[in-house]
């Protein structure tokens, strides 16, 4: 977790600056772990408190690195699985940030259904992850390698932008946009709106 949250903090305030809330109060982040994204979202709108869901071996290290950054009164941890968790609701922002290639595309779809249900109607959903390239298209180095890397260590697999725009699509989210940014190097932010 702590090396996690090392490489998390390259991207985090970026992710924070391009994914454009208005005024969000309460966010919700599936498998957040280490909490870089978390706090910086909490960094850039003073109003803002984050709900971590998180197994516990992650949210014992997690708490120890928000409370260390100064954010235990504005980021709270719920342990549990991200398929079985009680993910509360009224949210105005959800997010799944590096995440999904982990998981097979019907999981992918079941998860990002879960936190449209957590969210409120309105609310944001945004997922940042590493971003395949397309068939036979060269890709960023960084992106190419750690999808490598993945494949090799677990099976795991990236995909490209728009895939993880369709499992949006299919979990219910209208308005998916991609959206790239050179401070998010390798990676794609792909965001969708609770109708």
């Amino acid at each position: 977790m702590r090396g996690l949250f090392q490489v998390a903090r390259l991207s985090a305030p970026a992710f924070a600056r391009v994914l454009a809330l208005r005024e969000p109060r309460r966010a919700l982040d599936l498998g957040g772990g280490h909490g870089a994204f978390a706090m910086a979202l909490c960094a850039r709108h003073r109003a803002l408190t984050t709900t971590i869901v998180e197994l516990e071996g992650a949210a014992r290290i997690g708490r120890e690195i928000v409370s260390e950054q100064g954010f235990a009164d504005r980021v709270e941890f719920v342990v549990g699985d991200v398929f079985d968790a009680d993910l509360g609701g009224g949210y105005d922002v959800a997010m799944a940030n590096n995440v999904l290639h982990h998981l097979p595309p019907e999981r992918c779809v079941e998860l990002l259904a879960r936190a449209r249900g957590a969210l409120r109607p309105g609310g944001t959903m945004a997922v940042l992850d590493f971003a395949r390239p397309p068939t036979g298209e060269p890709g960023d180095q960084a992106a190419v390698l750690t999808g490598l890397l993945f494949y090799v260590a677990s099976g795991a697999s990236t995909y490209e932008p728009h895939t993880i725009g369709g499992f949006l699509a299919e979990a219910g989210f209208r308005d998916v946009r991609i959206r790239r940014h050179p401070e998010l190097a390798g990676s794609a932010l792909v965001v969708g709106r609770r109708p």
